[in-house]
């Protein structure tokens, strides 16, 4: 098959450099370490935006994180089975799924594991649209909670 050494060796970059952007985002935010968060902050600086709690999109970066990081190293290594191929369809598949529908698929299963009280976030998560939206917090959080909206409407 002509060109396919050449498109494996551009897999090998690209899932190294998606998953180091991934990596900068857990540490330092969208902007200004992450390049595709940068291009992505000056693409839209004339629209209105949605802000949303970095805890949650924090979490969906981090599971971005382990598919690309998991290419990454599967293509290094030299495997480019199907496995490979339909990791990087849903990874694919999730971002589409946020920026073009919207819907956070990360965003959805932290605000689900809060709701089973496995995870105890230290504010509460702010979903574009509401899609996490949580059940009213108990009276002793109420402070807390309503500390952490004020902060994030600022």
């Amino acid at each position: 098959m002509p060109g396919a050494p050449s498109a494996r060796v551009s897999l090998r970059i690209i899932a190294v450099l998606v998953a180091a952007d991934l990596a900068l985002r857990q540490v330092a935010g969208l902007t200004p370490l992450s390049p595709i968060g940068t291009l992505g902050t000056f693409l839209v600086r004339n629209q209105t935006l949605e802000w949303v709690g970095v805890t949650q999109k924090r979490f969906a970066w981090a599971l971005a994180f382990g598919m690309a990081l998991l290419i990454a190293i599967l293509t290094n290594a030299g495997v480019h089975g199907t496995g490979v191929q339909l990791i990087g369809l849903a990874l694919i598949s999730l971002l589409w799924l946020k920026s073009v529908v919207g819907f956070c698929v990360g965003c959805f299963i932290y605000s689900r594991l809060i709701r089973a009280d496995l995870i105890h976030p230290q504010e509460a998560p702010a979903c574009g649209g509401n899609s996490c939206e949580i059940a009213a917090p108990a009276a002793d959080d109420q402070a807390r909670v309503a500390g952490a909206v004020r902060r994030g409407a600022g």
